[in-house]
């Protein structure tokens, strides 16, 4: 049965994260067959060619430091929105965010990004070797979550450092999402791909929350990726 998720959703599965990949409590190790390839020019750009040393392997699919670029865009977003917002230490590879100088939307920071990925993964709307994340933070009283939870069981809950990482499958994909204080802050990944939740978890699990240094104090929310 599907069923919108309330914010403050109460945990129905738990695993202890004792490191950034090595907790896989869906015990899925099979991943979508593809039908077939729709972009050629996505697809052929797995495997990478050249990756940097501190690019981390997850399932196939690969993990890397983000761009000062990228950095740049939370740092701006975060100054013209007034509040701090959840800046991914690292984005699968090849990934570039669809926004070009602030990342918000309404009030809201949305930042927002396709990825290449291997030939067997399963996008949104079915299209393979693509996928597509976002990002996002806002007062938690001014929206919602955007995820139909698939089932109850599909709920797990991660501890690191007093945060409460939340990790749920959706009919479209797969959210990790946590609050501090009056904001919450989430990760999607959208698509039809076992891959998916761990993607999220790993991306919302890097994330640090970017601020003016003069106003608020920056902090990892999961240590892990270095």
């Amino acid at each position: 049965m599907t069923a919108w998720l309330p914010v403050r959703h109460l945990a129905i599965g738990i695993c202890v994260l004792a490191s950034v990949v090595g907790c896989n409590p869906t015990g899925q190790t099979s991943h979508p067959a593809a039908s077939s390839p729709s972009d050629q020019a996505t697809t052929a750009t797995y495997p990478p060619t050249a990756l940097p040393s501190s690019a981390t392997p997850y399932e196939g699919l690969w993990l890397v430091p983000v761009s000062r670029e990228t950095s740049a865009l939370c740092l701006a977003s975060a100054r013209q929105l007034g509040y701090r917002v959840p800046c991914p230490f690292v984005l699968p590879y090849g990934a570039t965010a669809t926004c070009s100088t602030v990342c918000a939307e309404g009030g809201r920071f949305v930042l927002s990004s396709d990825f290449p990925a291997p030939s067997d993964y399963v996008g949104p709307d079915g299209e393979v070797g693509r996928g597509t994340l976002e990002i996002v933070g806002y007062l938690t009283t001014s929206g919602s979550l955007d995820c139909a939870v698939i089932g109850p069981e599909g709920h797990f809950h991660y501890y690191a450092r007093g945060i409460v990482l939340n990790v749920v499958h959706c009919s479209d994909g797969s959210l990790a999402w946590w609050t501090e204080g009056d904001y919450t802050y989430a990760v999607k990944v959208a698509g039809h791909d076992s891959r998916d939740f761990g993607l999220a978890k790993l991306v919302a699990g890097s994330a640090v929350l970017t601020g003016p240094l003069s106003e608020q104090k920056s902090r990892r929310v999961q240590p892990g990726l270095s």
